[in-house]
């Protein structure tokens, strides 16, 4: 937009002619205390249409901090600073108003999709400063208004009293008629006066519909009293509206309200007081050094947020909290609560924004479930195969001279359905593969011409267990916070297993060695088996993504098939020679050591560390 950058170009000439060119309009002065003007309908939080200072009221002081604010916002504004760059142009606006400040803040409010304010301070510029702008800026203005409306939908309220309109707990104007342009989506209505019980509604809004609603007010029945005696002079807002000065005694609805007080830069943070029909509830707040202005707000714009322990509306809060460290949280019933650790300091804080995750298990969601999808892997650890190798090892006191660990790895892919108490059926698919390497020396002597021949083998036998798997499943999920987790399952299906055991070595005698050969080495043998796998996975949840660590066990129950290996024998290099170890019988060790029972696996257990990431429709 052209005329945008025209006016931050003619800002220096702006500002010389200050007097003259900066058009101004009642409001609340820049300590937060209303004018007399304003007080009936003063706002605990400063609204991005707040009028600013009158220009009869303007001193030099204000002129020169007007215009110092405005060059800090435009220097965030061109780094794309916004939040930062509108705290520092509505600044300026309480100081001294004009036509570059108040444009330059409605784009920031633009920028921030605050689309129902910046339309607001569009509406000022074309109404107020109408014989500031040139006709091309007044088209151009023209045209942006019609662009936000186009964005925004209307809320028509008709209350049968006079009395102040709130929507997401800003101040939109008057009653007993309003009509007021809002973000779409869902909006809380807040309608107050005094002597009248409060009326709370919330409306689902489009953008280009308009709303209507009727505000009945009932006149109170059960009301006491709040009184503020100290700091003498200082504002008072309740429910964040303003309602006086101290000294102050206000009749207000039974029930539980929020107050704060300010003075200049000094104020206290919200505190909640419980307010008990035909009493006076005395208030004692005390004044601390305030920070810039907070925005807070959350996703439903339905939740509550609370500064502290203390709720203070629904859906979006502006004011300034005392300098140091908050907790700021939202909750809405059907969803998680939001939490955030905020640290006020001088410096402008950008806008907090809660966004609620929907607790499917809440009864507001009916009693639907929900599909997921999981894709898994790992490491596979397994200290024993309880294979007739290792066995054999085991029976003749610890022969092998290496029997590591099986290692390898397990992937694969889960889906299923949660019902709303997060208990969980599924079904899963994966491929597991496993290997180990065990060395050792089996003496096996034999008779030449009734002499005794010394002979050891030295064998290297690798042995790997792999196949696919399929089980199915139930589970449970715990949530720990709003966003960790804990989940269990166990899982119980077929491993269809591929084992095989390679056989590799030598042989010697006394003057003579040489390779084996052996019967059977390196056979695939397949056999299904039935497995248990017990899982538990601490993870995290982000929107419908989340990821977790994974620690599991995939228990194979059943014995595996006898093992392939047959006759181990040397490969033959004549018998030229008496006696050569070409010339030694084959041996039937495998099945000598552990008859019929000699099998490539038994019955054991991998453990499977790994990670695993869901989606959760």
């Amino acid at each position: 937009m052209t005329w945008l950058a025209e006016g931050r170009n003619r800002v220096v000439v702006a500002m010389l002619a200050i007097s003259t060119v900066l058009v101004l309009v009642p409001t609340a002065r820049a300590d937060g205390q209303p004018s007399a003007a304003a007080r009936p309908t003063a706002a605990a939080r400063p609204t991005a249409a707040a009028r600013p200072t009158a220009a009869t009221s303007a001193t030099k002081a204000d002129l020169e901090d007007a215009k110092r604010l405005f060059k800090e916002g435009n220097r965030l504004l061109d780094a794309g600073a916004y939040a930062q760059a509108l705290e520092r142009f509505l600044a300026s606006r309480q100081k001294v108003a004009s036509v570059a400040n108040t444009k330059n803040a409605a784009i920031c409010l633009d920028k921030l999709k605050r689309y129902d304010e910046a339309y607001e301070l569009y509406l000022e510029l074309i109404g107020t400063y109408a014989d500031k702008l040139r006709t091309a800026e007044r088209s151009a203005l023209q045209r942006e208004i019609k662009r936000l409306k186009a964005k925004l939908g209307q809320v028509h309220v008709v209350a049968n009293v006079a009395g102040l309109l709130l929507i997401d707990g800003r101040p939109r104007g008057k009653l007993p008629r309003s009509a007021v342009q809002v973000l779409p989506g869902r909006r809380a209505v807040h309608v107050i006066q005094r002597g009248y019980e409060s009326f709370k509604a919330e409306l689902d809004v489009k953008a280009g519909q308009t709303v209507a609603l009727e505000a009945k007010l009932e006149a109170l029945d059960a009301a006491g009293k709040l009184r503020i005696d100290e700091p003498e002079g200082a504002s008072v807002f309740v429910d964040g509206v303003f309602v006086g000065q101290v000294p102050f005694s206000g009749v207000l609805s039974a029930g539980r309200h929020f107050y704060s007080v300010r003075k200049g830069d000094e104020g206290s943070a919200p505190q909640s007081v419980a307010v008990v029909s035909g009493q006076t509830a005395l208030a004692e707040p005390k004044l601390k050094p305030l920070g810039p202005k907070v925005v807070l707000s959350a996703q439903p714009a339905s939740a509550e947020l609370l500064v502290g322990q203390v709720p203070v509306g629904k859906g979006r809060w502006e004011g300034r909290l005392p300098l140091g460290s908050w907790q700021l949280s939202a909750r809405e019933e059907g969803y998680g609560t939001a939490r955030r650790s905020l640290r006020i300091s001088t410096e402008p804080a950008a806008e907090v924004v809660f966004v609620l995750e929907p607790d499917r298990s809440h009864s507001r969601w009916g009693k639907a479930g929900r599909f997921w999808l999981e894709a898994f892997g790992g490491l596979a650890i397994a200290p024993t195969f309880a294979s007739g190798v290792e066995q054999s090892c085991e029976a003749s006191g610890a022969p092998c001279s290496a029997a590591g660990v099986a290692l390898g790895g397990l992937v694969g892919a889960r889906g299923g359905y949660e019902f709303p108490a997060r208990v969980s059926i599924s079904l899963a698919g994966g491929y597991l593969l496993a290997g180990k390497s065990t060395e050792r020396n089996i003496d096996s002597p034999y008779e030449v011409a009734n002499t005794p021949v010394p002979r050891t083998f030295q064998l290297l036998e690798e042995q790997r267990v792999a196949g696919p798997l399929a089980a199915a499943g139930l589970g449970y999920r715990l949530l720990l916070t709003q966003i960790l987790e804990l989940r269990g399952s166990l899982l119980v299906g077929a491993l269809f297993v591929r084992s095989r055991d390679v056989v590799t070595g030598t042989a010697s005698i006394p003057g003579s060695s040489g390779d084996v050969v052996v019967q059977g080495s390196a056979v695939n043998i397949s056999s299904p088996n039935l497995l248990l796998m017990p899982k538990v996975q601490l993870g995290m949840r982000f929107g419908g993504f989340s990821l977790s660590l994974d620690f599991a066990a995939l228990v194979v129950t059943l014995p595996g098939p006898e093992t392939a290996v047959g006759a181990t024998s040397t490969s033959h290099h004549g018998c030229d020679q008496d006696p050569t170890i070409g010339c030694g019988p084959a041996a039937y060790l495998h099945r000598d050591e552990r008859g019929a029972s000699y099998r490539d696996y038994g019955t054991f257990v991998t453990l499977l560390p790994g990670m695993s990431a869901s989606y959760w429709f």
